[in-house]
């Protein structure tokens, strides 16, 4: 392997290392599940989710993911499931999991997440911006996850 050093600006060292992560995994093309209409304020839900085979992608998901995983996962899942769903800062998501790398640390076990998603077969969904998500959205600064996702994990987690 050949040793790379890039600079990346502050603020985009968490979606560095979510990038990164899918290069190095070697990631497949994105596969694009176009989605209906927002829900909530912007709040995409993937076509998947109404799969009958939805239930069990995610049981299987969250049996093959680490507690860190699962504790960051909690943090979106309890935000969409509010009265009016609510988008998390890197940081924020850090104060709650306590992750010992910060910001970057929470990119990086989306990062793990997003391969074990992969690995489940659950598709990538594509935003009205373009970009691609799994379980969760990413708008470049904040996470968050849509409401219908958000109660399917629930009843794995309990």
């Amino acid at each position: 392997m050949t040793e790379i050093t890039v600079q990346v600006p502050d603020g985009r060292v968490p979606e560095f290392y979510r990038r990164f992560s899918d290069f190095i995994g070697g990631a497949p093309e994105v596969i694009e599940d176009r989605m209906p209409p927002a829900t909530v304020d912007g709040w995409q839900v993937p076509a998947w989710i109404n799969q009958d085979n939805a239930p069990q992608l995610i049981a299987q998901l969250w049996a093959n993911i680490s507690d860190a995983a699962r504790d960051t996962l909690r943090v979106l899942i309890d935000g969409a499931l509010e009265d009016q769903p609510r988008a998390f800062t890197p940081d924020e998501i850090v104060a709650v999991t306590h992750h010992p790398k910060g910001a970057s640390g929470t990119a990086g076990v989306l990062g793990q997440v997003g391969h074990e998603i992969k690995k489940v077969g659950l598709p990538r969904y594509a935003s009205v911006d373009g970009s691609w998500h799994y379980l969760w959205h990413w708008d470049r600064r904040r996470y968050s996850m849509a409401p219908e996702v958000a109660t399917l994990l629930r009843e794995q987690r309990a």
